[in-house]
């Protein structure tokens, strides 16, 4: 086992700072009643009728009222850098298309390499770091740019002149420097087993040349590795590049919807690689039962490939007997060099909550339900991708359209009872809750569109990992607002049985949702102050001024319907 000499001032149980196992045990997140107006014996016809209250039953286990709902809740220790030798391998799209400009007027390919130079730039000032780094651009054939070097202060600059040679050339050939950078790996890994690595692919389109079956590419990708793929822009296959992000324990799919900000997305990947603390965790349980975002089930154990240096991470428990519930970790110290996994000890850490103290966990009631409802979209939408005749063929179109007309009211239901539910109990200001929202407006947003799978993607992923990162803008021609003025790129139609033509399926009111709407790509209730320092290190323009923002400066509010308007203009119904 090869320590880093740091980890003499840590022992391995300080790592985890603190543990607590809470189960909410006051009131189900509701809205406030309203008094009904004692009837009257003669009604006037001619005034108004008051909308509806909006009501929604809120119930986590409708089908198992017997469990209580509880989160285990870990704060990692500030742990000091990894020193150990490991290598960053990045492969860089130089297709054509990167020539493109951006809204600065800079090609895609100039943020491409400067996010790159400012790479070098924060290893080479994070003194103590052992990381070399190897780079290579791919078009229909890959380039080598610099095999692996170890960054310096010294050779910094000459690496950075380097980065130029990245220019735009022809098609985009995925295939291949994944194939090229699974044999560096293993090569790398023959010398040196423990050896850490991190391969990042980066590209702005499809493949569209050599072997274009993100299938067949998912076989290339690296095992033992942190596989991270970055889509640039709205062209890329976001339903590739989640599955290669699949294919290995520890893979990661971002989504830059602009790419000025990619010093973010790559920020955050140079500290996991800087400050990781724990590696290959197992979270088990006792008597209760952990929820997997991953597949919406729960489950006694789940795997999380890695937790990094000061970060806090909120997993959910359902439980009969809260006071039974026990919870262990199993994991790698990154900082010890470990090889293999141990159990944590928690005993001196962990903290339960006295059952006669009032624990009010609503707001991770909110996130639960949330992330069950945003899987269940994405996978509505994933399954046109995987079988695009389920909205033409006669005998599936009928109910598929009728399963996204109800998803859609699930989610727009639910939308509205968070909105109130913050105003009612003034948290409107509180970021998990708005982080929520955020989730749902935007799977709203694109929800049925063409671009659905890539957003529920990203926004599924990032609060189920609790990221930093995520996608906070929503591109005009990407957005679902009342179909009768926005014609769906790919052809999501039914005909109308009365009539014969064809139509748009689920019509909803466009003011529900306004477009455009810019939200942080940041979620800062999971961004470390350090991790912070890296991504404005890493970061230029609009994403500096995003990291130093107390609040966004051209967020928009999101024009919402009062409570009992009608949102189903095709058959007129309210809430």
């Amino acid at each position: 086992m090869s320590a880093q000499t740091e980890s003499t001032i840590m022992s391995r149980d300080k790592i985890i700072e603190s543990a607590n196992v809470d189960f909410h045990n006051t009131s189900m997140p509701r809205l406030i009643p309203v008094l009904q107006v004692p009837p009257t014996e003669e009604k006037d016809l001619s005034l108004p009728r008051a909308p509806a209250r909006f009501e929604y039953n809120f119930s986590l286990f409708p089908d198992t009222p017997d469990y209580k709902f509880g989160i285990f809740k870990i704060k990692m220790a500030d742990t000091p850098m990894l020193t150990q030798t490991q290598v960053l391998d990045s492969n860089t799209d130089i297709s054509g298309s990167m020539s493109d400009c951006c809204k600065d007027g800079k090609t895609k390919m100039q943020h491409a390499k400067h996010t790159l130079k400012n790479i070098v730039t924060a290893i080479a000032k994070s003194e103590g770091s052992s990381v070399a780094m190897a780079t290579y651009g791919f078009d229909d054939k890959v380039e080598e740019i610099f095999q692996d070097t170890k960054i310096t202060q010294e050779n910094a600059e000459y690496l950075r002149n380097k980065l130029d040679q990245l220019e735009p050339r022809n098609g985009t050939d995925i295939y291949k420097p994944l194939e090229m950078q699974a044999k560096r790996a293993a090569a790398r890994q023959a010398v040196n087993p423990s050896l850490r690595q991190t391969n990042i692919t980066m590209t702005d389109g499809q493949a569209n040349q050599g072997n274009t079956s993100y299938t067949d590419m998912a076989k290339q990708v690296a095992p033992n590795c942190t596989n991270i793929f970055i889509g640039f822009g709205g062209d890329h296959n976001a339903v590739g590049l989640q599955e290669l992000a699949d294919t290995q324990p520890n893979g990661s799919y971002f989504y830059v919807a602009e790419i000025e900000k990619a010093g973010l997305v790559f920020g955050e990947v140079i500290h996991q690689m800087l400050y990781t603390a724990l590696t290959n965790v197992t979270i088990s349980t006792e008597n209760a039962e952990i929820y997997n975002y991953k597949t919406n089930e729960w489950s006694t154990s789940i795997q999380v490939p890695s937790i990094v240096s000061e970060a806090t991470k909120t997993y959910h428990l359902r439980a009969t007997d809260p006071m039974r519930v026990f919870v262990r970790i199993s994991a790698q110290s990154a900082v010890h060099g470990e090889e293999e996994p141990t159990l944590l000890n928690l005993e001196d850490v962990i903290i339960r909550n006295n059952p006669e103290e009032s624990v009010d966990l609503s707001i991770y009631m909110l996130r639960q339900h949330t992330q069950e409802l945003t899987f269940k979209a994405h996978q509505h939408s994933l399954k046109l991708i995987n079988d695009p005749k389920l909205s033409y063929a006669p005998e599936t179109r009928a109910a598929y359209y009728e399963t996204q007309k109800s998803i859609r009211k699930e989610l727009t239901d639910y939308l509205k009872f968070m909105k109130q539910f913050a105003k009612e109990q003034n948290l409107e200001e509180d970021e998990l809750l708005a982080t929520l929202i955020d989730d749902i407006v935007i799977i709203l947003q694109t929800f049925g569109g063409h671009k659905a799978v890539m957003y529920s993607s990203v926004r599924t992923s990032s609060q189920g990992r609790q990221t930093s990162n995520n996608v906070g803008y929503v591109a005009p021609e990407d957005m679902v607002v009342g179909a009768p003025y926005i014609q769906r790129k790919n052809g999501l139609r039914r005909q109308n049985a009365r009539s014969g033509l064809e139509e748009e399926d689920d019509i909803f009111d466009a003011s529900l949702l306004a477009p455009p709407t810019l939200m942080r790509a940041l979620t800062r209730t999971h961004t470390t102050p350090r991790q912070m320092t890296i991504m404005r290190e890493c970061s230029q323009g609009s994403a500096v001024t995003e990291l130093d923002e107390e609040e966004p400066s051209n967020v928009q509010s999101i024009p919402f319907p009062t409570i009992g308007e009608d949102i189903e203009s095709e058959t007129g119904s309210s809430f």
